[in-house]
């Protein structure tokens, strides 16, 4: 005959799922408690690569590109882009004065200056990392290979 016994011994599947849902919020949980209690690697504060791509796929296609006041202009297509670099520590993307696009942060200083035929802008972040690149229209540098 079989006996029933009183002490089993084991988990009921109850018990398992509530185990695992208690290890799951811990698992999810732990980045964030490690990075306000300041244990997380910030690592880099911004990729620059992406962003200066994307200016540079600008300033190919544009009519004209300068620097004035902490911001670079690109004009294509009878409106204007700017690139600002504003005291809150990032670069802000306007087409026309409108639509704030945040493009990179951490940003200590973001500077054009004039370089042969286009404009050579560096921007340096708060990890003290500096990255530059040169801009030129397609129309400039046409128009300066057939000067010469």
């Amino acid at each position: 005959m079989y006996t029933r016994l009183k002490n089993e011994g084991g988990f009921t599947l109850i018990e398992h799922i509530i185990g695992l849902l208690v290890l799951s919020v811990v698992v999810f949980c732990l980045p964030s408690l490690l990075q306000l209690a300041g244990y997380s690697d910030p690592g880099e504060p911004f990729d620059a690569q992406p962003f200066l791509n994307h200016v540079t796929k600008e300033a190919k296609e544009a009519e004209l590109i300068t620097w004035k006041d902490d911001a670079l202009l690109i004009y294509k297509d009878g409106s204007a882009v700017s690139y600002e670099w504003r005291p809150q520590k990032r670069i802000q993307r306007f087409r026309d004065g409108k639509g704030v696009v945040i493009m990179a942060e951490a940003v200590e200083r973001f500077g054009c200056e004039k370089a042969g035929y286009g404009l050579s802008c560096s921007i340096t972040f708060e990890n003290g990392k500096t990255t530059t690149r040169s801009f030129w229209t397609a129309k400039d540098v046409a128009f300066n290979f057939h000067k010469k």
